[in-house]
């Protein structure tokens, strides 16, 4: 756990369940680092909030929902992503028009980057190193909040061995923009490996958490199967799955 220090509560707005929620600065970070956490977590305003990181994490590296949102939005004049029939925005608990509009939101929690992709009245969820399949506490919030059902998209094997929340986020709602356009959401998010790199070297510049573990491992073989015909790719890498996934017989 990580303390971090509240400079300043810059806003307070309540949600429709009642909740009080405060937009506060912190302390020793700049203005894009602003985010909104729950009142009840937090007495005064020099009080110090817990929050979930490793003890590998580099602090530069981290990225706000703004700066993601930034990068997102820089890039919706390239022919693949510019679906315009969708809300972009971060995430603060809103009420959503789930039934007329489309939403792509960028939810920072506990120190990780989320993707919210709510399409057709259906809701994914999605970050880059898969860890809201484990992270009980986020899944319950949002099926709390939204309150629907919703999918977990995986992303697998296409980190790097680090762990670069920020690019992650970036290429997540990207990937997102081009299925929306496409007018079909999988479960297996193959991210534009184009902008990998790019994205990484500039938002990025320090080492960051290494993914080595053994369960990581395992995450990365299991992943290397075609989600129509369950065929296996591990010896051939994922750039042969991605191709083989997208004339899949059982996919039309």
């Amino acid at each position: 756990m990580v303390l971090y220090e509240i400079e300043e509560i810059l806003k307070e707005q309540t949600n429709k369940l009642g909740h009080k929620y405060i937009l506060v600065k912190w302390k020793n970070f700049p203005p894009s680092y602003n985010s909104w956490i729950q009142k009840q977590e937090v007495g005064e305003v020099s009080a110090s909030v817990a929050v979930e990181e490793t003890e590998d994490d580099e602090p530069s590296n981290f990225i706000s929902d703004s700066d993601v949102l930034s990068n997102v939005l820089s890039r919706r004049s390239m022919t693949a992503y510019n679906f315009q029939d969708v809300i972009i925005e971060n995430y603060f608990f809103p009420s959503l028009d789930i039934q007329a509009r489309n939403y792509l939101l960028v939810w920072n929690y506990k120190a990780r980057l989320y993707v919210i992709l709510i399409y057709q009245q259906k809701v994914s969820l999605a970050d880059g190193v898969d860890a809201i399949k484990s992270n009980k506490s986020a899944q319950n919030l949002i099926r709390r909040y939204i309150g629907r059902k919703f999918s977990i998209c995986t992303v697998g094997d296409q980190q790097s061995g680090e762990d670069f929340c920020g690019t992650s986020a970036v290429l997540i709602c990207l990937e997102f923009l081009r299925m929306m356009k496409q007018g079909k959401i999988s479960e297996r998010l193959l991210l534009p490996t184009g902008l990998k790199g790019l994205l990484s070297r500039k938002l990025h510049r320090q080492p960051t958490v290494k993914l080595n573990s053994q369960s990581r491992i395992q995450e990365i073989v299991k992943s290397l199967v075609c989600q129509y015909c369950n065929q296996n790719f591990r010896s051939k890498g994922a750039k042969r799955l991605k191709m083989h996934e997208a004339r899949c017989p059982k996919n039309h």
